[in-house]
């Protein structure tokens, strides 16, 4: 759970305030990818994504990534 706070709460403030524009929140355990966009001082949930097909997550055009690859 301390994992959680500090992924969701603490870096997303700490990258907030220094202007990182895109964050993905990894989570092995549910086995999901978040994506977030900072617009002003805060994140806005992008796509969250799961499963066998390949995605394009901002800001990556082209990527093709497919999430369950990810996961033995």
């Amino acid at each position: 759970m301390l994992r959680r706070t500090i992924d969701r709460v603490t870096k997303t403030r700490l990258y907030a305030r220094y202007g990182v524009p895109f964050l993905w929140l990894v989570d092995p355990d549910a086995r999901t990818i978040e994506t977030f966009m900072l617009r002003e001082d805060r994140y806005a949930l992008g796509p969250a994504v799961t499963g066998a097909e390949s995605v394009d997550l901002p800001p990556f055009t082209g990527l093709g990534l497919a999430p369950g690859t990810l996961w033995p």
